[in-house]
């Protein structure tokens, strides 16, 4: 018996090394990596406020925002219209506008759909508390 467990040992190894080619391909191609996923404006009066977010393609392919959604009309977005190579880092802008009647704290979100292997948005938050 020890003998069969000796034999099955060494084979149970082996396979334990085995790389999957399902996981390499993951690996390849466009990703989207932000240098941070929300923006804190803190207290904030009634006019237009900006956060710049960093995007750099991290993968092997060129990296496209192929749809942007935005939570509330007071939320504007610049986003690259070019693809992105591997390696390189644009700005991607957004930027919020209260209207009159906002007054206290918000949150809101925007979301970027890229040709990304993981086909998951990207959601970038913004919070902060509009003063009068």
């Amino acid at each position: 018996m020890l003998l069969l467990l000796l034999w099955l040992l060494p084979a149970g190894l082996q396979g334990a090394t085995t790389t999957h080619p399902l996981q390499q391909a993951d690996e390849e191609g466009p990703r989207a990596e932000f240098d941070r996923m929300q923006h804190d404006f803190g207290r904030i009066d009634r006019s237009r406020h900006t956060a710049e977010f960093r995007l750099t393609n991290t993968g092997t392919a060129p990296l496209v925002i192929v749809r942007t959604e935005t939570s509330c009309h007071c939320i504007a977005l610049t986003c690259p219209a070019e693809p992105l190579r591997p390696g390189e880092t644009r700005t991607v802008t957004v930027s919020y506008t209260p209207d009159r009647r906002t007054e206290g704290t918000f949150s809101q979100y925007v979301r970027l759909y890229t040709n990304a292997r993981t086909k998951a948005p990207v959601m970038l938050f913004l919070r902060g508390e509009v003063v009068r």
